[in-house]
């Protein structure tokens, strides 16, 4: 039997980042049942969706014998684009919600007592809240943003000649801010799941007080793992991609049909991307796990819950005096 890894601990980079492959190898079976149970069928509409997209694009089916746009194959293609819009929302804020989930009632009830069947139901539960909080962090982020977008307008239509420098230049301004505030924001995702009854406000408040003073270690952790997920990505599909391309020319070369030279286009552009999509549905629990980590570390350092609860189970009419107000600091 193997022992229940503790979530809510105080851990450096390094034993976050070994506890994260430690978490996924303990769990596998049950993390990623848990994620096929709740995300599956959005993920078969999402690749039935792509399939029907691709063969449009690369059959032709767009226009009619004429050249002119095609009215019924293209209702047929923006029909299809809007569900897999809608269905790639949905995936990702289920996936995401579902990861979150696994780990606090993991946390709670320890690795034997998970069942996903309990994680998907309570994912489903917590998915407009989960929706609500994505949006929240999207529409943060705009909110800051745009009026920088709608002064690079303003002054390029002012100012023609230095117009294209002036959006460079302020380019290059807004990375540091997008970094600063997406990763101080980061963490309204996990703890409004955590805590369903946190407003968007106070999940501001509590992301922005977790970070503080943690920055440069949260942002050093996305990033390492973003590489290590993105080069286990690429080891993956990239020799499958110069295979396929191989294939479709070498096929397109020496076929003398139109038909076939579509196909082997499809081939060629479908395989890799699908094979993208799986892989990356694979690995995509990696910054997840990283990220849910990370802010049980820092609820730990911060606030000591867990050494609170052990002290309450020696002293449960002991008070200690500490404040429960979690977020004193009204800093967003």
């Amino acid at each position: 039997m193997s022992t229940t890894i503790s979530l809510r601990k105080v851990r450096d980079f390094g034993d976050n980042i070994n506890a994260t492959f430690r978490f996924i190898g303990q769990n596998f079976k049950g993390l990623y049942g848990a994620i096929i149970r709740t995300t599956g069928l959005f993920m078969l509409v999402q690749i039935a969706a792509f399939i029907v997209i691709g063969r449009q694009f690369t059959s032709g089916n767009l226009l009619d014998s004429f050249g002119d746009f095609n009215p019924a194959q293209g209702a047929v293609f923006f029909i299809m684009l809007f569900v897999l819009i809608i269905t790639s929302i949905i995936f990702y804020v289920l996936y995401q919600g579902v990861v979150y989930e696994y780990m606090l009632q993991y946390d709670e009830k320890g690795k034997e007592n998970v069942k996903t069947s309990e994680v998907a139901r309570a994912t489903f539960q917590k998915f407009w809240t989960d929706l609500a909080s994505n949006l929240a962090f999207i529409g943060g982020m705009l909110a800051i943003l745009l009026p920088f977008g709608l002064l690079a307008i303003f002054f390029v239509a002012a100012f023609e000649e230095v117009g294209a420098v002036f959006i460079v230049l302020m380019f290059f301004a807004l990375i540091p801010i997008f970094l600063y505030l997406s990763v101080r924001w980061y963490f309204i995702i996990i703890a409004r799941h955590e805590d369903a009854n946190l407003s968007v406000l106070d999940g501001f408040k509590r992301s922005a007080k977790m970070v503080k003073g943690y920055w440069w270690p949260t942002f050093g952790l996305i990033f390492v793992i973003g590489i290590i997920q993105g080069f286990a990505s690429n080891l993956i599909t990239i020799p499958v991609q110069l295979v396929m391309t191989f294939l479709a020319t070498s096929g397109m070369q020496t076929s003398g049909y139109q038909e076939d030279n579509l196909t082997y286009m499809l081939l060629a552009v479908i395989v890799p991307l699908g094979l993208q999509f799986f892989v990356s549905y694979f690995f995509q629990v990696l910054q997840m796990v990283a990220i849910g980590l990370q802010y049980f570390n820092l609820v730990e350092r911060k606030e000591g819950k867990d050494l609170i609860a052990k002290i309450e189970e020696v002293a449960p009419n002991d008070t200690t005096g500490q404040s429960n107000d979690l977020y004193e600091d009204d800093a967003i």
